[in-house]
């Protein structure tokens, strides 16, 4: 059982929270009218809404209603194994933030949304071009024939990443990586090559702004 209590006063904006969920320690904040709206409203099941610690190198922001769910999930450089024109690689994949929307009524995915980052600045990291093939517009993968029941972001995600690429061209700065598989090749060879990505020109900050006002 949850529970919360509310203390307002008619000369301030401010709202003393009280905040208990099940077995957990009770929460005490202060924040202003329209957040205790917020927090209210979670609790009733309109919307759910949380940030994680931006340090947790996992989720970073989850947001959801009682139809989808969106997690905003983060990746630190890795290797990763997929197959293109029926060869198998295993490449040097950037630092990642996904976004991976689903639909709460079939447990399925909607969408994955990708974006790169060089150095991880909490909401203000800037994020730049995901440069892999397969991508669609609005910075959304084309998952092709990948199964979208849905398990848990990082599940989803590899499951995304490490299937079968079958675009032909990459959205390097670099005109020769633009060929998946002249990139690949590289890829399997070499770390990742930072100085090739495309900037977006906003941070991560506006994403997730993005995903709240949606």
């Amino acid at each position: 059982m949850n529970t919360m209590v509310l203390k307002v006063c008619d000369a301030s904006q401010d709202v003393e929270v009280l905040y208990q969920e099940e077995n957990r320690p009770i929460i005490e904040k202060i924040v202003n009218i329209q957040e205790a709206i917020k927090e209210l409203n979670a609790m009733l099941g309109y919307e759910h809404q949380y940030e994680l610690d931006f340090t947790d190198g996992k989720y970073l922001y989850v947001k959801e209603t009682e139809k989808e769910a969106y997690y905003v999930y983060l990746m630190e450089e890795q290797k990763i194994k997929c197959t293109y024109q029926d060869k198998g690689y295993s490449l040097s994949h950037p630092n990642s933030i996904f976004i991976v929307k689903v639909n709460k009524f079939t447990k399925r995915f909607k969408s994955i949304s990708a974006y790169c980052y060089k150095v991880f600045e909490g909401r203000n990291t800037k994020l730049f071009d995901y440069p892999f093939p397969n991508m669609l517009s609005d910075n959304r993968i084309c998952t092709g024939t990948v199964r979208n029941a849905f398990v848990d972001a990082k599940q989803t995600i590899m499951d995304v990443l490490e299937a079968n690429y079958t675009h032909e061209e990459t959205y390097f700065l670099n005109h020769a990586f633009r060929n998946t598989k002249v990139a690949f090749e590289y890829l399997s060879n070499n770390p990742f090559p930072y100085h090739e990505l495309a900037s977006l020109n906003y941070s991560l900050d506006y994403v997730i702004w993005r995903i709240k006002n949606d």
